[in-house]
């Protein structure tokens, strides 16, 4: 179920794709329709060249729609549901029996029912020659990036890949190449640390302004896309973990096989402790700034400042909440003082410009609105979208450039710039 994708079904089959796409630019809002008449000649012109099917098909005909005719549709303006069902490709969820257990035209209600029944995003196919528990060592020579395998009847990709454990790793075969790309990472990281054991205990042990962080760290929220856990990590663990991630791992290729593991931890273990000192120094500095802009949002009780305070809040939880170091690409992680920073400028100069203040939240009330639906969507229907992060960003600059102009930004940024960024990736 995790291998059928939205743009694979949004596609359909190619003798209905034209009456498909027929169908959706007649479902456009009228001040929209107008502008491709008559609809059958537009639908035929997009459908010309050959179909990219690994994109949405609401992207690419927005595109191309937008080539013809200078018109933006926003990808909000497509009505799937609205769409008669036999152009709505039906999903039927079976057992290794063959015996039906569900179907429906939403797969990502489907993929939600059936993976919360395992309690996680993906599922494990049966490998049995392939399958390995409690792995301390590298001592089983290459594994491949997919295999082919039958499972009830059906031929399957697999994708190979090592499980943190904890105390081991294991080999599974998982059904979603994404998701065995992400699980087999955590897998390498929890394997170096047990090969490295010894050095893993020493940097347990001299992490840089530990105490002071652990401290700051407890305020710290949850992500918005996390539920409470019964035992969240440490900031021990997570800081070791990104310290191996960034020695280790990142932007170096995959280990597939025991010599390019070993020879990694020999090229990268000198690495380790200069690493931490970054990690910790880095945290440690948006750690600091980040407690004092907690204490000055607390200090605010001026009732007509409070749109302006709950609007740094999500700002600020957005930035700063449990695990976000490993989450955020380091090239923005370096502008995260200058976020921070302008919080506080901002924060300054409310008692003299609270109206201003106002004015320019609702310079960018319009994006920021459309940005925050479509990011909870996204969430909602456990799907990435580069173009959500990229938006994100851009907001984060924009806010600088409204309330804390004299830190400057990375670029020219406005609300104007923003917006056509936003029309530009088709949203």
């Amino acid at each position: 179920l995790n291998q059928v994708t939205e743009p694979l079904l949004q596609w359909m089959v190619p003798g209905l794709l034209k009456e498909r796409v027929v169908a959706m630019i007649r479902g456009l809002p009228k001040s929209l329709r107008r502008s491709f008449v008559p609809v059958p000649d537009y639908a035929e012109a997009c459908l010309k060249e050959p179909p990219p099917r690994e994109r949405p098909l609401t992207q690419v005909l927005g595109e191309r729609l937008k080539q013809m005719t200078g018109v933006h549709i926003p990808e909000s303006a497509w009505d799937e549901v609205a769409l008669p069902s036999h152009l709505r490709m039906q999903v039927k969820v079976i057992n290794s029996q063959g015996k039906t257990l569900e179907s429906g035209r939403d797969i990502a209600q489907l993929k939600q029912a059936y993976a919360s029944q395992s309690g996680s995003s993906h599922r494990q196919l049966s490998a049995p020659d392939l399958e390995r528990r409690d792995i301390r060592r590298w001592d089983f020579g290459e594994l491949p990036e997919s295999l082919s395998i039958t499972q009830g009847r059906i031929g399957l990709k697999g994708f190979p890949a090592l499980i943190d454990e904890g105390e081991s790793v294991s080999i599974r075969l998982i059904d979603a190449e994404a998701n065995a790309r992400q699980l087999h990472r955590a897998g390498l990281r929890r394997l170096i640390m047990l090969s490295l054991a010894k050095e893993i205990r020493y940097l347990r042990k001299n992490l840089r302004h530990i105490e002071q962080m652990r401290l700051s760290y407890a305020k710290v929220p949850l992500a918005e896309t996390e539920q409470s856990p019964d035992k969240p990590p440490s900031l021990e663990e997570e800081l070791v973990n990104l310290i191996v991630e960034r020695a280790f791992l990142e932007g170096r290729p995959e280990i597939r096989d025991q010599a390019a593991f070993e020879q990694r931890i020999g090229e990268c273990r000198g690495e380790m402790l200069t690493r931490a000192n970054q990690v910790c120094d880095q945290l440690q500095a948006v750690l600091e700034r980040y407690q004092q802009v907690r204490k000055a949002l607390s200090g605010i009780t001026q009732k007509n400042w409070l749109n302006s305070v709950r609007d740094m809040q999500a700002q600020l939880d957005r930035l700063v909440y449990r695990g976000f170091m490993a989450e955020v690409p380091e090239a923005h992680l370096k502008d995260y003082p200058r976020f921070l920073q302008g919080l506080l400028k901002r924060i300054e100069k409310l008692p003299q410009a609270a109206a201003r203040d106002r004015q320019r939240m609702a310079e960018m009330s319009e994006i920021v609105g459309k940005w925050s639906d479509w990011a909870a969507q996204c969430r909602r229907e456990g799907r990435l979208d580069e173009r959500v992060d990229e938006i994100h960003w851009m907001l984060e600059e924009l806010r600088i450039s409204l309330f804390a102009q004299e830190l400057g930004t990375a670029y020219p940024v406005s609300a104007k710039r923003v917006q056509k960024r936003w029309q530009a990736l088709g949203l």
